[in-house]
């Protein structure tokens, strides 16, 4: 379950909302309206973020304008399937890209997680073998992070992203190294160990993995198997969000740090029993070191090969980038307290310190000016100034009032006047026409 939050200019929020309720149905839609920028809270399935983020993309949210964030959710009142029409899961169902994008490159480069990880991984896994402890190699497979370069891999050759590609082969070679060397020089502690306390026996227990460490065809066989459903099993978990119980147990079925650490012990083993001239132990040595490597190759390839197909099936994608004239949510119009820079102290050991951490001899801190107090006199100051715009305004408000009636007045008696010369001027054109008939009138009868 997933709280989608959109940060979206004003004059989009009618049209954003309008696809959200027409588009997918969606319903307990939230906003907040800011001075130029609105926020929109949604809720939505897991399977179903996905479409939602890539439609957003496609009219422009994220891409030229806007910013999605996506939150995971525990739990929700009332329950999400109340408010939401239920979507049956695909094969191609996923969760949104982005979040897959980012969990695979969080782990996919080399880092101090990453190194230390690993190292940890190899020593636990080398104590594991020469102690024939196969909790303590479980636990190592749990300590391993490994998975995420070759996921970060096949993640790259579906996106064609060569840089990506680049990083993690990077990264699954010096973790590869890193976790032979380990085991060579455990090889190499343990080997004078058991020589000088066990009369050169070289009593090494030799049926810690073999079972699945061997160079054996039933042993290719079901490292095949296992290899494959692990890498099948780790893209479903990745592009579905499940949780890292299950990417725990993936990590344990997949053999890849132990069959590392126990080549480079044989191979330091084998190398110590051909100088005390133990040819068979050399020989025998250096099959189970082959028979390591070969089965952590095919780990290997299954893995990457697997998730693969997964990523083809689920149609994942590489992310939208944003375009530069991006337009992103802009501050009120407020004025703020600008900091002031002021040196700090210097104590006895603070340059030390300040060096050791990276910060250069002096550094300086940013504080905020106090805030001055406010008088009473200051306030009864602006009250009194309210006030007086206050009655400035109602005054201006009754003498518009009054012009406006005298205007009236004025108007209508003009209009009157007016009225009044119309009247006179019809009256006189009428009269004189009344006189002129009469005349006419007087005229004819005189001539008859």
């Amino acid at each position: 379950m997933r709280q989608i939050q959109l940060t979206i200019p004003n004059e989009k929020l009618q049209s954003i909302i309008n696809v959200l309720v027409m588009d997918f149905k969606l319903k307990g839609i939230h906003t907040l309206s800011g001075e130029t920028d609105s926020l929109i809270i949604i809720r939505s399935s897991v399977s179903r973020v996905d479409e939602i983020v890539e439609h957003l993309n496609n009219i422009g949210v994220g891409i030229t304008y806007g910013i999605i964030d996506i939150l995971d959710l525990k739990a929700t009142i009332p329950p999400l399937g109340e408010i939401e029409r239920v979507v049956p899961d695909r094969v191609t169902t996923k969760t949104a890209i982005e979040e897959i994008y980012n969990e695979i490159m969080r782990n996919a480069r080399i880092s101090i997680n990453f190194i230390v990880f690993n190292l940890l991984a190899a020593i636990v896994a080398g104590l594991g073998i020469i102690t024939n402890n196969l909790v303590t190699i479980v636990a190592s497979m749990i300590l391993s992070t490994f998975m995420g370069p070759m996921l970060g891999y096949s993640y790259g050759y579906v996106i064609k992203d060569k840089d990506l590609r680049k990083e993690s082969s990077r990264a699954q070679i010096i973790g590869f190294l890193m976790c032979w060397i380990t085991g060579l020089v455990i090889g190499v502690l343990y080997f004078p160990y058991n020589t000088i306390l066990k009369s050169m026996a070289l009593n090494l227990p030799m049926d810690t993995l073999y079972g699945i460490t061997g160079f054996e065809p039933i042993i290719i066989i079901t490292s095949i198997v296992i290899a494959t459903c692990s890498g099948i099993a780790v893209g479903f978990s990745l592009t579905v969000g499940s949780s890292a119980v299950a990417l725990v147990g993936i990590a344990i079925a997949a053999t890849l740090v132990p069959a590392i650490v126990k080549s480079g012990l044989s191979i330091s083993i084998s190398l110590g029993s051909l100088l005390t001239g133990n040819i068979p132990f050399f020989s025998w040595e250096m099959s189970i070191a082959l028979g390591s490597l070969t089965v952590f190759g095919i780990n290997l390839f299954c893995i990457i090969v697997s998730s693969i197909i997964v990523f083809r099936l689920k149609k994942v994608r590489a992310p939208i980038k944003t375009w530069l004239a991006w337009r992103g949510p802009k501050l009120p119009k407020t004025e703020t307290l600008q900091p002031e820079i002021i040196e700090e102290p210097q104590g006895v050991f603070g340059g030390f310190w300040r060096r050791l951490r990276g910060e250069g001899r002096q550094k300086g801190i940013k504080k905020l000016p106090a805030r001055r107090k406010i008088t009473k006199e200051e306030i009864k100051k602006e009250i009194e100034e309210e006030l007086k715009r206050d009655m400035t305004e109602r005054v201006k408000k009754e003498m518009k009032e009054e012009l406006k009636h005298e205007l009236k007045e004025v108007v209508k008696e003009e209009l009157q006047d007016e009225v009044k010369e119309v009247v006179k001027e019809k009256v006189k054109e009428g009269m004189k026409e009344a006189v002129r008939d009469v005349i006419k009138d007087e005229n004819n009868d005189n001539n008859d």
